[in-house]
């Protein structure tokens, strides 16, 4: 049992808040818009390699780095809906084409990062209170880094929910999200309020890509991971539901670790996808969205 806590429960509940973070990233984004941002993944990438650049290397303060890496992500998610997502759905407001500008945005930050950095990962220190180390307390392993990132995710979460609900700002993003051409009539700025989605999207998903840094290590490769990883906890805890998002990254995080110690690494993603799939035959909205009824 303790061996079942200590090498599967208790780093799943670090990694999977990560996914989730990353999973509450692409809620920020698809809520107003009903679009995904297929780049996401490379937005966080780039928050570890800012961690390496500023914090590892330019030791500047930790403070500092933070808000750096949360304007330019929220900076490259602002450009990002500027260039390639609403010129697309301003040409066809019910087509997909957004899917192919995004992952074009997706190949040109890795070609930028590859360009810039290399392709040599690199350690990222860990931060002040986010230790690596473990530590025995009665049998069990505490891990401060693993502690740290579910405290992370569960108050992003909170304020999130607290944003959406108290403010007008937030009420008018959940407007949109229910119904972008009604809000349009109630005098809602539908543009702005995606470009506020793209902004806190890209800015939470460098933020994420910052805190993973000491685990993964600085390097191009996590990008593909963090996208796929983001979405599936999104799509798992249901599309626009940040509880499921956090609730689906903590399924995997414990399908990933149950799998690395019981099976092999080889086939966590094998594994991830049967459970979605399997999950989404079952209950299509996810295991926290709402299943909606639209005449035709």
């Amino acid at each position: 049992m303790q061996d079942l806590i200590n090498d599967v429960v208790i780093p799943a509940l670090g990694i999977g808040a990560l996914y989730g973070l990353v999973g509450i990233s692409f809620n920020l984004i698809f809520a107003p818009g009903g679009t995904f941002n297929f780049a996401q993944g490379q937005i966080v990438m780039l928050g570890g390699l800012l961690a390496l650049s500023l914090y590892e290397n330019a030791a500047l303060p930790l403070v500092a780095v933070v808000v750096i890496v949360a304007l330019i992500g929220g900076g490259i998610g602002l450009a990002e809906e500027a260039a390639a997502v609403w010129p697309a759905l301003r040409r066809d407001p019910n087509g997909q084409l957004w899917v192919l500008s995004t992952l074009a945005v997706f190949t040109m930050i890795q070609g930028v990062a590859i360009v810039y950095w290399g392709t040599t990962p690199a350690v990222v220190e860990a931060f002040p209170g986010l230790s690596l180390q473990r530590h025995d307390i009665h049998g069990v392993e505490f891990v401060p880094y693993y502690a740290g990132m579910f405290v992370i995710a569960i108050v992003v979460m909170i304020a999130l929910e607290l944003f959406f609900r108290r403010t007008n700002l937030g009420r008018a993003v959940a407007a949109t999200s229910q119904d972008r051409q009604a809000a349009s009539f109630r005098g809602i700025n539908v543009r702005r309020i995606m470009m506020l989605g793209f902004f806190l999207g890209g800015a939470l998903g460098a933020l994420s890509g910052l805190l993973a840094a000491p685990l993964t290590l600085a390097t191009i490769t996590i990008g593909l991971t963090f996208t796929f990883r983001g979405f599936m906890s999104a799509a798992i805890g249901g599309m626009g539901t940040n509880v499921g998002a956090l609730a689906g990254g903590l399924v995997l995080g414990l399908i990933e670790e149950a799998t690395q110690k019981y099976w092999e690494g080889g086939y966590v993603n094998f594994v991830m996808l049967a459970v979605l799939l399997t999950l989404l035959l079952i209950r299509p909205q996810g295991l926290f969205g709402q299943a909606v009824a639209r005449r035709i």
